[in-house]
């Protein structure tokens, strides 16, 4: 691991994927940074793509959301490692085409945003969550 050069998070070297890939990265491009986290695309030798997510806080809940949740619209997630304070995690990369570049309406869209509602509704588990506000002594409270 190695410090990210602005922010306060550890992300992994180069080297550490090749174990965990078996080939070698031919490149590695970062996509989203915030002192948060920070989002790279990785290709491998052979071609195949990841995305890598580090993240400074314990805070976050997407780990866990991932590992418990297996289905096949969602990418499989692989934890690189998990401190108190710093977590990287490794996502099977999904092509697709981005909801904008499909041309839907405000209305097409909405409905396309409740349809993924809903199916997260129906998963048959208690997911994860970070903050309990389900009441509204518990919102008063927070």
């Amino acid at each position: 691991m190695k410090k990210h050069p602005y922010f306060d998070m550890l992300v992994p070297e180069m080297s550490e994927f090749i174990l965990l890939l078996e080939s070698p990265l031919s490149s590695r491009r970062v996509l989203r940074e915030w002192p948060l986290s920070s989002v790279e695309l990785l290709v491998s030798n052979s071609g195949a793509k990841y995305i890598l997510k580090s993240v400074q806080s314990p805070c976050t809940q997407e780990l866990s959301f991932y590992q418990m949740v297996e289905s096949h619209h969602l990418p499989k997630v692989t934890p690189i490692f998990i401190t108190k304070n710093h977590a990287s995690f490794l996502y099977s990369f999904q092509e697709g085409i981005h909801p904008k570049e499909l041309g839907l309406s405000k209305k097409d869209y909405f409905m396309m945003t409740q349809e993924i509602h809903t199916w997260i509704g129906r998963l048959p588990i208690t997911l994860p969550s970070y903050l309990d506000i389900s009441t509204v002594l518990k919102w008063k409270i927070w």
